[in-house]
């Protein structure tokens, strides 16, 4: 947690240090490693469904995953509501469903299981199958299907999208980089 929070200070400072050259190149670079890193815990967990005698019991898993899916709604609906008081910008009920639905669980519950020090050997296996069954039915089938939802509810009209394209950038970088093109001292210096 330290770390991560160190991240997010250290970004808003570190940034507007940096040349737009290099915010560009730490950027890419930064999006590649978090890329290679979420790749290898997923091979990571798909190996995992193989590394270990299952214990399968189908109303736990069906109960753990409705726990999972209630305490996610009791989490996003009312902080969504509560956050809407201090923005201009309003998170609306179709954003707040589209919130609670594509929110994946993965790596750290898994990990969490596997530290888990239970003496039977058998609730040990049956939290971890639990947890890889739940890991990839989040995955695949919430994960998989958050794309079309958005198409089927339609959360902005078309109005909104085209005054979205021109007005908002997807990242400090990519605005600078729009702004300082061919305006670097080295730009127009080709010998």
């Amino acid at each position: 947690m330290a770390i991560l929070f160190s991240g997010i200070v250290m970004s808003h400072y570190t940034h507007h240090n940096l040349s737009p050259v290099t915010q560009i190149l730490m950027q890419q670079t930064l999006r590649t490693v978090a890329f290679l890193c979420e790749t290898c815990v997923f091979a990571f967990l798909g190996l995992s469904i193989f590394s270990f005698p299952h214990k399968f019991e189908i109303s736990f898993v069906i109960w753990c995953i409705v726990l999972v899916l209630l305490g996610r709604a009791v989490n996003i609906f009312p902080l969504s509501y509560l956050l809407n008081f201090f923005r201009d910008h309003k998170i609306t009920p179709k954003m707040m469903f589209i919130m609670w639905f594509s929110g994946l669980r993965g790596a750290i519950p898994y990990a969490l299981s596997l530290h888990l020090e239970l003496e039977p050997m058998e609730k040990r296996q049956l939290i971890g199958t639990t947890t890889i069954i739940i890991v990839l039915f989040t995955i695949l089938l919430l994960g998989g299907g958050t794309m079309p939802l958005i198409r089927l509810i339609d959360i902005e009209d078309s109005k909104a999208r085209k005054k979205s394209r021109k007005d908002v950038n997807l990242s400090k970088t990519e605005k600078m980089a729009r702004e300082a093109s061919g305006s670097y001292p080295f730009a127009h210096r080709r010998e």
